[in-house]
């Protein structure tokens, strides 16, 4: 099974470098690695930011060691780290698992009344393709809950373990943006299906892997994507 995976995850790479190469590059997602790399506890590379910065201005991931929730907002890289504090990033750093697009709206709604995650997510439904997605939220929330994890050390625990020993922060009445993407079923393995959402507070005063909010309004910008370009 892992080799099918690595095998359909080339197919892919190949496929969307063919087809990049016949439009524009913005118009594309750049993912380094995968869903299955992380499972498979591949939580270093050689990848710098800087690399990954001529591939948009607009993400998310995490840096070597799996240390903190990376949130890539206006070309700058902020990494929200497990005590919870906003540090922006110098470009050498290393990252085993980034998604980034440059984003450019397709289309937009405002949201005017007090809605939860889940209406957020069964909005957007009604709104995506069969195309991998970029969302881009900026608001007043009522309610965030984020979360980040530790720096890990070798020999690395699995991916689940990390996730079992995060920290959880909360919010309540402040300003934010949201950076996310949306991808389809069949991308599994390659990445997480569904809805993958980033936050950072006004200020730089927290953020993470977003796991709840109550949004009292805000606009929602989606930039519809060519494709993917899966690098490893």
């Amino acid at each position: 099974m892992r080799y099918f995976n690595f095998f359909i995850a080339g197919f892919l790479l190949f496929i969307t470098s063919f087809i990049s190469a016949q439009s524009k590059l913005e118009d594309y997602i750049y993912q380094y690695s995968s869903k299955q790399a992380f499972f498979d506890k591949k939580y270093n590379s050689d990848l710098t930011l800087t690399e990954v910065s001529k591939f948009g201005d607009f993400g998310l991931g995490t840096l070597n060691g799996v240390n903190g929730e990376l949130v890539i907002w206006d070309g700058k890289f902020f990494r929200v780290s497990y005590e919870g504090e906003v540090l922006e990033q110098a470009l050498d750093k290393n990252t085993p698992f980034s998604v980034i697009k440059k984003f450019e709206a397709d289309t937009s709604f405002q949201i005017n009344e007090t809605i939860d995650l889940a209406r957020l997510r069964s909005t957007l439904d009604q709104l995506v393709t069969d195309k991998a997605v970029a969302v881009k939220i900026i608001g007043n929330f009522s309610y965030l809950k984020t979360r980040s994890v530790q720096k890990q050390n070798k020999p690395y625990p699995n991916i689940q373990s990390v996730v079992a020993n995060q920290a959880v922060f909360e919010f309540e009445n402040t300003r934010a943006g949201i950076i996310g993407f949306w991808f389809p079923e069949y991308f599994d393995g390659v990445n997480f299906p569904g809805y993958h959402f980033h936050c950072l507070i006004d200020g730089k005063k927290g953020g993470g892997h977003l796991l709840d909010c109550n949004i009292d309004n805000a606009i929602v910008e989606i930039d519809y994507s060519e494709g993917v370009i899966v690098d490893y």
